[in-house]
């Protein structure tokens, strides 16, 4: 562990809340979609959705 995290900790304890960028699939879709397809890869609902696997994985 570097020595300036731990001076970073000394300073300040709290936990800070991390912060992410809104999905870009909205959930009622993803939810859909696994409704009527619930055997589909992530790959196939990437391209059903118009998004990445990765972001798939994400939103799951």
């Amino acid at each position: 562990m570097s020595p300036t995290t731990i001076i970073n900790w000394k300073k300040d304890i709290s936990i800070k809340p991390i912060v992410r960028a809104p999905r870009k699939i909205p959930n009622d879709a993803l939810k859909q979609d696994i409704t009527d397809y619930p055997d589909a890869y992530y790959y196939e609902r990437a391209a059903r959705l118009g998004c990445s696997k990765s972001g798939v994985e994400a939103a799951m």
